[in-house]
């Protein structure tokens, strides 16, 4: 088995994703995909866990699932349906495992589903979200979900079919759109004010409830609109800001690694996986790969993919997961002779 990272790039102003795949050696390749769009199509958003790729067609209503174990084709295992009916259909995407958790684009409703079935685990309505679901992030049966204001602790109940939100009441006045990450016990959720300054908060999660804030608040230069949290590492960033902020919960220092690039806007989309890898993708594809990111805050590139193309209208989402490609061991010349026999004697 041979490991592979991958990161999955969707535009909401493009109908293709693109897969990128980079080697052990860092050595990248990228195949971009249309999914089988019914109507006309506005763009994609996408996630990811394991084997698997979530590709949502933006503001409309179908979720295909695909198994990108082979990156350089991947194939479609099914088509969903969100249930949220088109024009005002999905927004955000999270897949944890076989769970796949959807957005409302401009309205309150979420929906958790079976992406083995098609089936509709539970559905709700995040009632103070009425402006529509920015960002959201499942893990396990806990998800933190953001609106234009404001943040939910939200908790899925198998046994009843629900989703059950639970509000944000503290003192932090939220006065720009939120975004937010979630790896399980820590829920990262961030903004940028009406004077163009970011804000980033943590918060501890414990048994789907939320516990407090991790004093102080972080700080990131310029906007910020995704985050990414893993442990203690935290990495936020915004399209047209040349530094994605690296931060740790736990210390004051922290670091930038830069997205400058000719294919399109500065800035990106950060993902962490596996607690030490960092992809970040501009909003025309162009992704970037830190290994070591334990080395906080100065990890090294690990490799990079450029100039696939992706709109630079809309916004950009990411999905970031390891594979393992099977290759059969290669047989040895002086086994070759012997298996002939084996099999002609079959025969």
């Amino acid at each position: 088995m041979l490991p592979m990272f991958v990161a999955v790039t969707g535009s909401s102003g493009d109908p293709r994703f693109a897969v990128t795949a980079f080697s052990i050696v860092g050595r990248a390749s990228t195949k971009l995909m249309r999914p089988p769009f019914e109507s006309d199509p506005v763009g994609c958003v996408v996630a990811c866990s394991g084997m698997l790729a979530a590709v949502g067609a933006y503001q409309q209503t179908t979720v295909w699932i695909y198994d990108i174990s082979n990156p350089a084709n991947p194939t479609l295992q099914i088509a969903l349906d969100s249930t949220l009916g088109a024009p005002n259909g999905i927004g955000t995407l999270s897949l944890d495992g076989t769970n796949l958790l959807i957005g409302q684009w401009d309205g309150p409703s979420v929906v958790l589903l079976d992406t083995t079935t098609g089936g509709v685990l539970a559905s709700g309505a995040v009632e103070d979200f009425s402006g529509g679901i920015t960002a959201l992030a499942l893990k396990g049966k806990t998800a933190i979900v953001s609106g234009q204001d404001n943040f939910d602790v939200l908790n899925y109940d198998s046994s009843a079919g629900t989703l059950t939100p639970s509000p944000y009441v503290g003192d932090i006045d939220f006065s720009g759109p939120v975004t937010c990450d979630f790896d399980g016990s820590t829920a990262v959720v961030g903004y940028t004010d009406g004077f163009g300054l970011s804000h980033l908060h943590a918060f501890n999660i414990v048994n789907g409830a939320l516990e407090g804030e991790i004093m102080p608040a972080l700080a990131a230069p310029g906007g910020v609109t995704s985050v990414t949290v893993s442990g203690t590492q935290v990495a936020a960033a915004a399209i047209g800001e040349l530094s994605v902020a690296l931060l740790s919960l736990n210390s004051p220092n922290g670091g930038f690694v830069n997205v400058d690039n000719s294919d399109g806007p500065a800035g990106g989309v950060p993902k962490i996986y596996g607690g030490s890898n960092l992809a970040v993708a501009n909003n025309n594809g162009v992704m970037y790969l830190w290994s070591g990111v334990s080395a906080w805050p100065s990890p090294a590139l690990f490799g990079s993919a450029t100039g696939f193309g992706l709109s630079t209208d809309g916004f950009t989402t990411v999905g970031f997961t390891e594979v393992e490609q099977f290759r059969p061991l290669p047989i040895p010349p002086w086994m070759r002779p012997l298996l002939e026999r084996i099999f002609a004697k079959r025969g």
